[in-house]
């Protein structure tokens, strides 16, 4: 980065009054859309709510980035570069930095219509919620309006599609279909909560799953809502990242599932549990088997966090596992 960049990064944004205690702080991870990056600041600066904090943690872009966000000019915006890191250590990063009692994330290529912020505030406020996540629009490089995912009723991936379902309480629709799918589909769809936070901590070290995974802790431990509005636009393009490497992906689903059913169904303590996870993954066999096996031999709680940390964080020990799965695709896929 040349001279003038820091020094223009350096500079206090021009504004004429002081940024109040806000609402919400919105953390935008951003990481090589020099495309779409300026639509994703301008979605957030734009909201109905003024009382918003942004904050930008730049993950070693090398294109003009950088430079874009050199050229911000208000107060509610906070710019930080840092070298590639991960999208998980930067959104943490810029979670560490926020103020506001409601955090949310979005992703440098998506947007928020301009009321996402005001809505969903309001309904967490008024329900005394931890986690919110709302409809979502899908939309190609140039923002042609694509279909719109409702949540878990729409858009499920191939194997829950094949899934028997099993009736639920109302109360417990979220956390039944949040083992059933990643239906909330991305970080830039979910407002948290300071407390729920505080309690659980921020993203772990997976590359595909890490909003999944997160849904899951603050399930766990809080109120979450689904806000039957479409409420952001989730961009596809050639460089998302779900669409770089399947196995690794699929290895990170059986992973968060083993490590996560078992309090998901204690919380669905009506249901049977056998039943519950022979109908939901049948079709992850046999790396989820695996690895739910793995974990209940590791003796202790805190031998099954540990090793479930080095499975996320070792490439050897989850080698295995992700070779099982390269496996049974390149069979599927020579069978098809």
């Amino acid at each position: 980065m040349t001279q003038d960049l820091n020094t223009a990064l350096a500079t206090p944004p021009v504004m004429a009054s002081a940024l109040p205690d806000p609402i919400a702080s919105v953390v935008i991870p951003s990481y090589y859309h020099e495309a779409y990056l300026e639509a994703a600041i301008d979605s957030v600066l734009n909201q109905t709510r003024s009382d918003i904090e942004l904050i930008v943690v730049d993950d070693g872009s090398k294109d003009r980035s950088r430079r874009i966000l050199a050229g911000l000019r208000d107060c509610r915006v906070k710019v930080v570069l840092q070298e590639n890191a991960g999208a998980h250590n930067a959104i943490n990063r810029g979670m560490a930095m926020t103020r506001a009692p409601y955090i949310s994330i979005l992703n440098s290529d998506d947007v928020f219509t301009p009321d996402r912020l005001e809505i969903m505030v309001a309904e967490m406020q008024e329900q005394d919620a931890d986690l919110a996540c709302s409809w979502i629009q899908q939309m190609d490089h140039v923002g042609k309006p694509g279909p719109i995912k409702k949540g878990w009723t729409s858009q499920l991936p191939s194997w829950a599609r094949t899934l028997p379902k099993v009736k639920v309480r109302k109360s417990d629709a979220f956390a039944y279909e949040l083992l059933r799918s990643n239906f909330i589909s991305t970080t830039s769809n979910m407002v948290i909560s300071r407390r729920i936070y505080e309690k659980v901590g921020g993203m772990r070290n997976l590359r595909f799953a890490h909003d999944w995974d997160f849904a899951f802790r603050a399930a766990s431990h809080g109120r979450c809502l689904m806000v039957p509005l479409n409420l952001m636009r989730y961009r596809t393009h050639g460089t998302n990242t779900i669409s770089s490497n399947r196995s690794w992906m699929m290895f990170e689903i059986c992973w968060m599932l083993a490590v996560h059913f078992d309090a998901m169904a204690d919380q669905l303590s009506h249901l049977n549990r056998s039943d519950l996870a022979r109908s939901h993954y049948g079709a992850l066999d046999p790396t989820y088997e695996a690895l739910k096996e793995a974990l209940e031999r590791a003796g202790t709680q805190e031998e099954r966090n540990a090793l479930a940390e080095k499975l996320l964080n070792d490439e050897s020990a989850r080698a295995p596992y992700i070779d099982m799965i390269t496996v049974r695709l390149n069979h599927a896929r020579h069978a098809s």
